[in-house]
């Protein structure tokens, strides 16, 4: 057994990679690969697989079925993008039913950090007359973006932890 808990927290830690991989490339460019997504949807039935406990796979699909309606709902609101929408959507699967609200909150609260950053960066500090390197230019910060990947991998982190545990 310790062989197979061993190859689960590989696998575990392979799937840690496309969350990073995701918050890294929408900061630098306002994009998550569709690769990220893909890669956490194949490691998905190893972790099923070799998981210390049993996983109700029908359960956690609908979890990620009810997580992408939602996120459709804001993407077609315009509110949130495409990628946004999968990677929430697969991280919901390996969040399951039991990891669903931890994985939500810690995704929300990080979304709140980076609002925060944001705010700081792109209105208290022209505001208060600091030049910041790449503002000048901006004549409507509003239109200014917020990389949501990183939110998104903070929550997947969170429940790959707990899925180590």
């Amino acid at each position: 057994m310790t062989d197979l808990n061993s190859i689960h927290t590989i696998v575990l830690l392979a799937a840690a990679l496309p969350f990073i991989h995701a918050a890294i490339s929408d900061v630098r460019r306002y994009a998550i690969p569709h690769v990220c997504t893909l890669v956490l949807l194949a490691l998905y039935p190893l972790h099923v697989w070799l998981a210390p406990v049993d996983i109700n796979v029908i359960a956690s699909v609908i979890v990620a079925a009810t997580a992408f309606a939602i996120c459709f709902t804001f993407f077609a609101l315009n509110r949130l993008g495409g990628g946004d929408v999968k990677l929430i959507t697969v991280a919901a699967l390996w969040a399951g039913p039991a990891l669903i609200a931890d994985f939500t909150m810690i995704m929300a609260f990080a979304g709140a950090v980076l609002s925060l950053v944001y705010l700081t960066h792109f209105y208290v500090a022209p505001a208060l007359g600091f030049d910041i390197a790449g503002m000048r230019g901006y004549r409507n910060s509003m239109a200014i973006k917020l990389p949501y990947g990183v939110a998104i991998a903070t929550g997947g982190f969170w429940a790959l932890l707990q899925l180590a545990q």
